[in-house]
């Protein structure tokens, strides 16, 4: 692996692009990407939360291109041993956005997210990841793999 002199980015990744007023500079990027990233997670000053719970899964071209006849408008990655698919549209697409157990919830700006809105205890998260996995796994034959550790 070999770094490059000459700074090379790609703005492909949702509104990137659309978030940086004239030439893209490394600067101007990480800005951009800072905001970005801001704009969807909770202040943890405000509400709690576990950070992005889930890990994007990859499947096999052949369960991606089922997948794609019924969801053409899926996102989707190259990735090793498949395609990559977005955890955050699975969830939301298989209507996991407005779940609840106890005062655990999925975030509203990022369907990744899993909260307290109040006097969640672990036990509430773990069951709401339980059941977004769940739901998800019965609507597109996806299983989610949790991306935090518990211990």
């Amino acid at each position: 692996f070999k770094l490059s002199l000459v700074p090379s980015f790609s703005l492909n990744y949702g509104n990137l692009a659309a978030n940086i007023e004239g030439e893209p500079t490394l600067q101007k990027v990480r800005d951009a990407v800072i905001a970005t990233r801001q704009s969807k997670l909770p202040d943890p000053e405000v509400i709690g939360s576990a950070g992005s719970f889930f890990m994007n899964p990859v499947v096999s071209e052949e369960v991606f291109t089922e997948l794609q006849s019924r969801y053409p408008d899926m996102p989707h990655y190259p990735a090793a041993g498949g395609v990559k698919l977005s955890a955050g549209w699975l969830i939301e697409r298989s209507g996991c956005k407005s779940m609840t157990v106890g005062d655990a919830a999925v975030y509203e700006k990022h369907a990744l997210i899993l909260v307290n809105r109040g006097h969640a205890a672990a036990a509430d998260i773990l069951r709401l990841a339980e059941d977004i996995t769940a739901k998800v796994e019965s609507v597109f034959g996806v299983r989610l793999q949790p991306e935090v550790e518990t211990v």
